[in-house]
């Protein structure tokens, strides 16, 4: 068992990683299952130069309006430090990485970036996601799932290198 000092933050995911001013923590978790139902990234760092503990959930999400129309939402939700993960480890899935400030800098501009191009129309929300949603899809869109948001702003962001397939679930992006 870790023994945490006063001021001590250690990541929700891996315990064994301490988050500072000079370490942030991005973990990707999906839900255990078939395709894994839903892909979420969670950002852990300290906000410079309050050095407030903040935690971030960054995700896409998909919103029937009408009968045929899905609109995308890209959320960036701030969470409190435990409130959402202590009972949900239990069917899920997760893969973390140790970041740099500037690597979590550039994942929010890469999220605020898809959330500017989806707003522009450059998105349509596809289930199976990977080469098939984007095939499925008129010339000038392109077809996405909440996997391959994720695999976007992790690679844009320069943290880890995903490769899309014919179908990208959430278990893919975890490695499952």
């Amino acid at each position: 068992m870790l023994q945490l000092l006063p001021g001590d933050w250690r990541s929700e995911f891996d315990p064994d990683v301490q988050i500072t001013a000079a370490q942030a923590v991005v973990t990707v978790l999906c839900y255990q299952g078939r395709t894994g139902g839903h892909a979420a990234l969670y950002l852990e760092h300290i906000e410079l130069p309050s050095h407030d503990a903040v935690v971030q959930k960054i995700h896409l999400t998909a919103e029937k309006q009408k009968v045929v129309n899905i609109v995308i939402n890209i959320d960036i939700e701030e969470k409190e430090r435990n409130e959402e993960h202590m009972g949900r480890y239990n069917g899920t899935l997760f893969h973390s990485w140790p970041i740099t400030p500037v690597m979590v800098t550039s994942l929010l501009f890469a999220a605020n970036r898809f959330k500017f191009k989806n707003e522009a129309g450059r998105y349509r929300y596809r289930l199976a996601g990977g080469a098939v949603g984007w095939l499925s899809t008129r010339p000038g869109t392109r077809g996405v799932n909440c996997a391959d948001f994720a695999i976007k702003i992790l690679g844009e962001a320069g943290i880890q290198n995903i490769p899309s397939h014919l179908f990208t679930t959430p278990r893919r992006v975890v490695g499952a």
